[in-house]
């Protein structure tokens, strides 16, 4: 059973959004060519006051009569925002009838329903997920990087946040070439394939883009080697490779990669309190102590000098593949231009958050080896990292999400207090 967050009057539908019988049966009444079976909420992104977008595990009866399992999301709005918003996209009144078949508006929820592989917002998934549109499309525009005669192609949906991203894997017949991943981006993909070209020109070892398809939003990407490290947690294994793994970001750290954007600190502290007015409205006895929390944070990230580097932009143990071929990264979508801790605290409050101590131990010496007047500003930025995901327990609907957001906000807290005990507080001359 999930735990319902409190009421939030501008998105009044939210604890019916959360309720899968409810949503089931709102679907077989909203969507009528479709045949609903079932509905279970695997994912909720929320902004108070602004929206709140559920994610569904739907069963269903395909055009050919099979039992299916395939996402879908719900995104409820403030009412005269989701009336907006339907009518620009010919769902207020059922005129288009193209999209009314997998995407509507739901009134008494002021939401848009859309049913996998629509998604209004990514407007490239419907080809992208077509084994037939994928097998023409490649065929006609990637011959001589596939190597052979493609024959056909299998889609399989790898991730999907909605109204966001997705990552399409392509198991290829008749190439040299057996897979590759496609990658469509709200954004349209291209600040992925300017930072994937650059990161290959840089020497950083990241998987070749083959492709990139503005008309899809998708960057196309060949497929990496290894296995994904988080799927080595709590091995031997896991610790094994924490100093290729910190010495790999090092290189990245210090790659002239051009054209990346720049990520202030000022920007991380407005993202800060961004995140601490939400966990505020989530779990009311934390408001004062995140608004106090993000405002110490934010403080210390502002004093700290501009210095700054090539950075992954969102590093954790699900980015990096590890094997034979040593190790690569993957999902360069968010790099920019930032403070090179930034990398080390998210990939340091990913280890603290699953107790993987003797691991955090070991990237974090083997990081450090070589640097020098860092002290302990790696902890600022693990704090810094712990309060901005503190929502993610909420995000994943995990049973105990109450207690377990408050674990990390409890987290940051203590690193907070360590780094302030190692790093005295700056004085700047007048």
């Amino acid at each position: 059973m999930i735990a319902l967050p409190p009421p939030d009057p501008t998105l009044a539908g939210m604890g019916v959004a959360l309720d899968g019988e409810a949503i089931a049966q709102l679907l077989r009444r909203t969507l009528r060519e479709v045949t609903v079976f079932g509905c279970e909420p695997y994912y909720i992104k929320y902004k108070p006051q602004r929206y709140c977008r559920v994610q569904y595990w739907v069963e269903l009866l395909d055009e050919e009569g099979q039992n299916v399992r395939i996402p879908a999301h719900v995104a409820l709005y403030p009412p005269r925002r989701a009336e907006k918003l339907a009518a620009g996209q010919g769902l207020l009144y059922g005129n288009d009838p193209h999209q009314s078949e997998r995407a509507a508006y739901i009134r008494e929820l002021h939401a848009i329903v859309q049913l996998f592989p629509v998604d209004l917002a990514l407007l490239g998934l419907s080809e992208a997920a077509s084994g037939l549109a994928m097998t023409c499309r490649l065929q006609r525009e990637l011959p001589h990087r596939l190597g052979g005669e493609l024959r056909g192609c299998k889609v399989e949906l790898i991730r999907y946040k909605a109204q966001k991203r997705a990552v399409l894997r392509y198991r290829l017949d008749g190439t040299e070439v057996q897979t590759v991943y496609g990658k469509l981006r709200k954004d349209g993909g291209s600040a992925l394939a300017r930072s994937a070209e650059a990161f290959t020109r840089a020497g950083v070892p990241t998987p070749e883009m083959h492709a990139w398809f503005a008309d899809l939003g998708m960057v196309v990407q060949a497929e990496g080697t290894g296995v994904r490290l988080r799927d080595l947690r709590h091995t031997a294994e896991y610790v094994k490779w924490m100093p290729s793994v910190a010495q790999t970001l090092k290189s990245v750290h210090e790659a002239d990669v051009k054209g990346l954007p720049r990520y202030s600190q000022g920007d991380e502290a407005e993202e800060l309190q961004d995140t601490a007015d939400t966990i505020g409205r989530l779990v009311p006895h934390l408001a004062a102590t995140v608004k106090n929390l993000a405002g110490r944070l934010s403080e210390r990230l502002i004093a700290i000098d501009g210095e700054v580097s090539t950075t992954h932009g969102s590093f954790h143990d699900d980015q990096v593949l590890v094997g034979d071929a040593g190790v690569t990264l993957i999902d360069v979508d968010d790099a920019t231009l930032a403070n090179p801790l930034s990398d080390v605290g998210h990939f340091l409050s990913y280890l603290s958050a699953e107790g993987a101590e003797e691991a955090h131990d070991r990237f974090l010496t083997s990081y450090l080896s070589t640097q020098s007047g860092v002290g302990g500003e790696h902890l600022l930025f693990e704090a810094v990292s712990l309060l901005r995901w503190a929502t993610q327990p909420f995000r994943e609907l995990q049973p105990d999400w109450p207690s377990a957001v408050e674990r990390l906000v409890r987290l940051a807290e203590a690193r907070l207090d360590e780094h302030l005990r190692r790093s005295p507080r700056r004085t700047h001359a007048p």
